[in-house]
Parts: structure tokens; sequence; C-alpha cells
């Protein structure tokens, strides 16, 4: 995902759980989204918002919600498909939102028709995030609190075991680390970040490609090693092992940051995995007039070094100027073709060998059952739109 392309999360729970509140506390701004203090929603349709938090741009997209007073189901479920509209091709996370008090059967309900819309597979990329986090005892945690509900539990660990807690009226500015709503975003949009890793298998070209789309590096936090490692844990879905790997980069000044994050790679897979990998890089608008890749990467030793050592292999598109483009060069359906011929021939130098190693075999021992069978949930979304 492009650093520039906004995270879209989608909020959803039911009528009066404290969805628009949440969206005001994680934009810091009240009043943002439209809140409400009776019992029914102010929220009649998907409203989407965005906002650059820490760096990062983010897309909160709220929705009415289930059991609205307001609204029958038949218009609930437009509305719902109108939503993914707001967060096309796909969003990257849902928010459950429910309050902290007891789970009732109609708690249950909510879920169990939200997973009608959904599908099961949209836990894969669901937070539980609970409101009202004052109800909780004091020095109590929110996993704590949920674990006494057995069924709230399955919950959140069909959820990967992804929770957190606001409190929209107490908890701002809070010295207490845990209950403090700037604390609980933080934690919260790394949480998000950790679940981005996305599959998809395509048939391109007469072949059957699959696609792995991991967290960056250093998305949010450099000190992290979260991401890092559910990156590693992105590469159990391509079992046993990746044919290629493709490096992603800016057309753009080459910078310490980038060279880190090619020391980190190198650092978890080896100097091997040149053997696997093509540069291929974004913004390709941003090259001169007639100037190929090959040609710009050469202006730079240390990136012409890199390039080298993945054996030359470079491509280059434009997601914004180069759709359809009449020029040959500058035409991502031309690159995408001379891509796929390069990872072919790729393919054929390693004699049609994988990108394995011990610590990889040690995460496709780990991977359970459930994840081995999983689809990709966007996949199917996405289609929706074509």
């Amino acid at each position: 995902m492009e650093l520039d392309e906004p995270l879209r999360i989608v909020l959803l729970g039911k009528t009066g759980a404290g969805k628009s509140s949440l969206a005001n506390v994680i934009y810091g701004e009240k009043g943002k989204f439209k809140e409400s203090a009776t019992a029914n929603s102010e929220t009649k349709q998907c409203c989407a918002k965005d906002k650059r938090i820490n760096g990062r741009l983010i897309r909160l997209i709220d929705t009415p919600g289930v059991f609205d007073t307001d609204l029958n189901n038949t218009e609930l479920s437009a509305d719902i498909l109108r939503c993914i509209e707001e967060c096309a091709p796909g969003p990257h996370a849902f928010l459950l939102v429910l309050k902290v008090e007891r789970y009732t059967k109609q708690e249950q309900e909510v879920v169990s028709q939200i997973l009608q819309h959904f599908s099961d597979e949209a836990l894969n990329y669901t937070t539980v995030v609970f409101t009202h986090g004052d109800q909780l005892n004091e020095g109590q945690r929110i996993e704590d609190w949920v674990y006494q509900n057995k069924a709230l539990w399955s919950l959140v660990q069909k959820c990967g075991g992804r929770c957190h807690v606001f409190d929209n009226r107490y908890w701002n500015n809070s010295q207490d680390s845990y209950r403090n709503n700037q604390n609980q975003i933080l934690k919260l949009l790394k949480t998000i970040e950790q679940t981005t890793c996305q599959s998809v298998t395509r048939r391109v070209h007469d072949r059957n490609i699959q696609l792995i789309d991991p967290p960056g590096f250093f998305d949010t936090d450099p000190e992290s090693t979260d991401t890092n490692s559910e990156l590693l844990k992105g590469l159990t879905q391509c079992s046993p092992g990746p044919h290629a790997f493709l490096l992603v980069l800016k057309v753009e000044r080459y910078t310490q940051q980038e060279k880190n994050v090619v020391q980190t790679i190198v650092e978890y897979f080896s100097d091997k995995v040149f053997k696997y990998t093509t540069v291929v890089f974004t913004h390709g608008g941003y090259l001169p007039e007639g100037v190929k890749i090959e040609d710009w990467v050469c202006e730079n030793e240390a990136l012409s070094s890199l390039v080298q050592k993945c054996g030359g292999r470079c491509h280059v598109f434009d997601n914004r100027y180069w759709n359809n483009s009449q020029d040959s060069y500058r035409n991502n359906q031309h690159q995408v073709t001379e891509l796929l011929k390069t990872i072919e021939q790729t393919v054929e130098k390693n004699e049609g060998g994988y990108y394995t190693s011990k610590l990889l075999q040690d995460l496709t021992e780990e991977k359970t059952e459930e994840s081995t069978e999983s689809t990709s949930f966007f996949t199917k979304i996405r289609s929706i739109f074509k």
C-alpha cells in the first residue's frame, strides 16, 4: 500500500454503541462526526472523512447502526453496500464497536447480521473496540473483562485477539497510561497496520498469480518489530515459499530510510533473497521525459548497486497517468507484461525453485489450518466494483 493512500477503516455496531463518538475521539475533533444523546441514531447514511494522524492518512467510514430504530433491514443492507463504495477498492480494516456492558443476545445478533453482510472472513480484518471504558473496574484491562464472558471472549479470539477500549468522557489526557484515549489511538492504529497483509489470486495472461501484500516496513514505528514479524507471517500464505519478491520503491531520492529497509530485508531473509527479487518503482510520472527507469537508476550508485544485486531486474509503473497510455513504455499494461516475463525468467533461472529458509519453514509449521483454508475476503468485495 502506498504511503499516500488512506488507511480505510469501517466502523460497525448497533445503534448507541458509540461509533460516531469513537470516530471523533480518534480524529481528536468533537463534532467531526454527528453524535446523538438519544436512543435514535444520528448516522442515517455512511459518512466518510479523512484526516492525517501521526503522518498517516486515515479514512474513517461511519455506518448506520444495526437495529437502528429509524431504518428497516432493507435500507440497512443497501447502505452497508454504499459504505463499501466509500472505501473502494475495499476497506483495510473493520472496527466492531461495543460498549463495556453486558454482552446480550442483541449484541450477538448484531455480530451475526454483520457477518451475513460481510462473511466470516471479515473477522480476519476486524478489531473489537469497546466504548464507555470507565465501566471497567479500577486497574482492570479490557482483555481481563472480556475473558469473563465466554461468548465475548470467543468473538475476540475469532478477531485474532484484537481489542481496545476508549472512553470519550473521562480518558482524554488522562495521566493513566492505559486509561488514556491518545495512547489507545496509537495502539489501535498499530493493531490495524499489523492486519493489512492481504493475499489475492488472479489469472493474468493465462497464468495463475498469487500476490501477497504485507504491511510495509517502518509504516508507523521504526522501533517496532511487530509489523516486521507480521510481514514474515504473511509469507506463510504462499507456502511452501514465494517464487519471487517485488521490492517496491518510489521514483524519488534513495534515502537512508530506503537503505535501512533493504538492510532489514537482508537481515530477515539473507542475501539469498536477491536471487528472487525484482525492484519495482511506483510514481513513474516523476521520470524525466524520455528517460527509462534503468537510466534513472544509474544516476545513483547505491540504487544501481541494489538493482545489480537483483540481477539488473527493475520495472516502473504509475497508477495515475500510465493507464492506457499511448506511450509504449509509459503504459502500465505494457509494464505488467514485461514484469511477468521478468518473473518467469527469474523462476527459470532458479530452476523452478522458490525462496525458502529455516525461518520460513518454522513459520509455515506454525500456520493454523484455519488460515490455510482462508480465502481473501477483499477479493470478493473488490469484484463488486469491477
